[in-house]
Order: structure tokens, then C-alpha cells, then sequence
């Protein structure tokens, strides 16, 4: 399950979730508890957001999150939201790129020491379909 935008779903002050007002905690419970139980029966839920706080990235959510990937950050709070609190300090530091590093980020997961990593930026389509096919073995 893929979530971009999270703001529209979580933020209680975007002007442009309007639509979304009446089903805001339904959504939030429900994502929520999807964070939570989903990967023990094989649901991973991706969030992503380019306004990285509390309301567009609820505590409770980025609590339950085993796999973190960062790409350029603007600060050491939303450094630690995406990548866990004392990230910064303990010098895991997304703030750390360039605006020329399109698609390189930080990638932490539990149980494994924080690296640097591409994603898949930059691929034509003949050439992601190939890497989609491996994956799938």
C-alpha cells in the first residue's frame, strides 16, 4: 500500500484535503493499524510526503516504520522523523545532499547499519521493467 502526499490524509490544516475532512481519522486509525500489524501478514504501507512533520507523518506511524529512506532533508527534525529520533546527532544526516544528488538517500532499516543508496532515478522504461523482473525471482 503506497501513500504519497500524506498531508492530504494526516494534516488537520491543509486548505487542500477538504475533501478528505469527514474520513481524516478513519484514514489516520486505519493507516495507523496497518503500520502496526500489517508487515507481520505481508502488507508494507510506504508513506511519503515532501512536508516532513507530525501532522503529515504521525508519531504514532513513523514509530511502527522498520524501513527508512531519506532523500534531501532541510533540517535536523525532519532528519530524525524519517530516520529515527537521534538519528542527526548520531550523524545520520540526509541534510548532508545536494540538490544535484537527485535519487540518492539515506536508507535505514532495522537491524542494519544506515548506508547511502540510489534509487531507481533516472531509469528509462526498458530498463526498470529488467530491474522489476529480477526483483520478482
Amino acid at each position: 500500500v503506497g501513500i504519497d502526499e500524506t498531508q492530504s490524509f494526516f494534516s488537520f490544516g491543509n486548505k487542500s484535503n477538504k475533501e478528505h475532512r469527514e474520513i481524516r481519522d478513519e484514514i489516520r486509525e486505519g493507516f495507523t493499524e496497518l503500520s502496526k500489524l500489517g508487515p507481520a501478514v505481508g502488507i508494507w504501507v510506504i508513506f511519503a510526503t515532501q512536508q516532513v512533520r507530525e501532522s503529515t507523518i504521525p508519531t504514532d506511524v513513523a514509530a511502527n516504520a522498520v524501513i527508512r529512506y531519506a532523500l534531501k532533508l532541510e533540517g535536523w527534525e525532519p532528519n530524525d522523523r524519517i530516520l529515527g529520533t537521534g538519528s542527526y546527532k548520531n550523524g545520520i544526516d540526509a541534510t548532508m545532499f545536494d540538490f544535484a544528488d537527485k535519487g540518492i538517500g539515506i536508507l535505514k532499516a532495522e537491524g542494519m547499519r544506515a548506508e547511502i543508496a540510489r534509487s531507481v532515478f533516472g531509469l528509462d522504461a526498458p530498463t526498470a521493467r529488467k530491474v522489476a523482473e529480477r526483483c520478482r525471482r
